[in-house]
Parts: C-alpha cells; sequence; structure tokens
C-alpha cells in the first residue's frame, strides 16, 4: 500500500492532491450545496451538506451532533480508521 498518502498536509493545493485521487485511502467531503457540487467537483468527493455536520439545536445552533449522529454519518460516507479526509 501506497503510505505517502498520510504524508498529505491538511490542507492541500489542487497538484498536490491530483495524484491521489482514487486511492483508496482518501475520502474527499464536499461541503457545497448541491447546486454548486452537480456544476463540478473534485473527482470522487462525496457532497455532504454542511447541516448534517451541525446539530442544529437551541440554545447553540452551531454545535456539533451526539456522537451516535456523527458515526452514521462517518459509516455512510465509507470513513475507515487511517484514512486521509
Amino acid at each position: 500500500m501506497d503510505n505517502t498518502i498520510y504524508n498529505l498536509p491538511v490542507i492541500v493545493e489542487p497538484q498536490q492532491l491530483k495524484p491521489y485521487l482514487g486511492h483508496e485511502k482518501l475520502l474527499i467531503i464536499d461541503l457545497s450545496s448541491s447546486e454548486n457540487y452537480q456544476q463540478g467537483h473534485i473527482p470522487g468527493a462525496i457532497n455532504v451538506s454542511p447541516g448534517d455536520l451541525i446539530a442544529g439545536e437551541a440554545p447553540v445552533t452551531g454545535l456539533l451532533p451526539d456522537e451516535e449522529t456523527l458515526q452514521q454519518l462517518f459509516n455512510s460516507l465509507g470513513l475507515e480508521e487511517k484514512m486521509h479526509v
């Protein structure tokens, strides 16, 4: 297995990412609107609504959802240990 994917920085430039597109340990999440995603996105990217990543409950609506909700989301995305997201 190619372990160089684990050496990628957290924030990457397109030219750094391109050689890894399609790598089994790379998960690209696109948080744009579904309309923008349909117009164009990084090949292999999965569109996730930003609302899926927040609890949206008063009094603080911007907090993360509970662990079970996040786990369900991550499972649906195919997130596994030792993946670069």
